[in-house]
């Protein structure tokens, strides 16, 4: 997805706003265009509603996050520093700013979400397809290395990538959590959890 410098500005003034504390609902079309520097008309520009900004920030968000973190996994070399440099730079997003599903939370939800997923549904699964063949390479890689059995089933190395992840962001991520370990810590139990499903 290809976003113009002027949406961009606006995806981060609606950022910059929820970083601020500001309640997403209750935010007006003249809020957003202050905060990204831009008049009120040019947001009309380019969506029809507060709403459609909000959806679309999200989904700029998630697609932003996933590149830094590809592009973490692509300068990195072998199976645990991989995993390291991808875990490592989701860990530093979710914790030093406003991801996703912060945004998503702190608006209730996105309006008109099915929507929304069927505008960009070949975007969201070709995004989706590539994640996947990484975990896949990341698996046929740790296991030309030694660390595990050569794997078999792409369906299990996707729920071992996907469920060692989410609970990565849950436990040691999310800006609420309180008493979280470094991230370098969590970043090694994670390794050491992906090495063990893995095997």
């Amino acid at each position: 997805m290809t976003y113009s410098e002027k949406e961009i500005a606006i995806f981060e003034g609606v950022r910059k706003l929820a970083l601020q504390g500001a309640d997403l609902r209750a935010l007006k079309a003249d809020d957003i265009a202050r905060a990204a520097g831009l008049g009120k008309g040019t947001l009309y520009n380019y969506f029809s509603s507060k709403e459609e900004i909000i959806s679309h920030t999200v989904l700029y968000d998630l697609f932003r996050q996933m590149d830094e973190v590809l592009a973490a996994v692509e300068g990195a070399q072998g199976f645990l520093d991989k995993c390291r440099a991808a875990l490592t730079r989701l860990g530093e997003v979710s914790r030093q700013s406003m991801g996703p599903f912060q945004l998503l939370l702190l608006y209730g939800g996105v309006p008109d979400w099915k929507g929304m997923a069927q505008a960009f549904s070949s975007e969201m699964q070709a995004r989706r397809a590539q994640v996947e063949e990484l975990a896949w390479q990341l698996a046929c890689l740790g296991a030309q290395e030694g660390l595990f059995p050569q794997p078999t089933d792409r369906t299990y190395v996707w729920r071992v990538f996907t469920s060692a992840t989410m609970g990565f962001q849950q436990l040691d991520c999310a800006p609420c959590m309180q008493g979280r370990q470094p991230l370098d810590e969590a970043v090694e139990e994670v390794c050491r959890l992906l090495v063990k499903s893995l095997s």
